[in-house]
């Protein structure tokens, strides 16, 4: 998974590359201990990130100051640097949304 082309360890795919996150197991387990365990519905208990997800949040000022600095790491990614960053490519100021 991890190997490039000639056979050795793509060092980027593992930290940077969408197979670096361990998301999906995660995800599986939360979701069997909510199906198990819980007490609210899948919905509600995913339903305030849905708005997040959906209508996003004001930044604080930790997260614009991360942003800033990885900018060199994300805009290697056009998909992180459009998430990232403004449709100009300027950075979010705290408490945009």
């Amino acid at each position: 998974m991890y190997l490039d082309k000639q056979g050795k360890v793509d060092e980027q795919a593992i930290l940077y590359s969408h197979r670096a996150a361990g998301v999906p197991g995660t995800v599986a387990g939360l979701l069997h201990a909510q199906e198990k365990y819980g007490k609210l519905s899948r919905r509600e208990v995913m339903e305030p990130a849905i708005q997040l997800a959906e209508k996003g949040f004001a930044l604080p000022y930790y997260l614009v100051d991360d942003f800033q600095d990885l900018e060199e790491e994300f805009r290697q990614y056009p998909g992180s640097a459009k998430k990232f960053y403004k449709p100009d490519g300027s950075f979010y100021e705290m408490g945009e949304i």
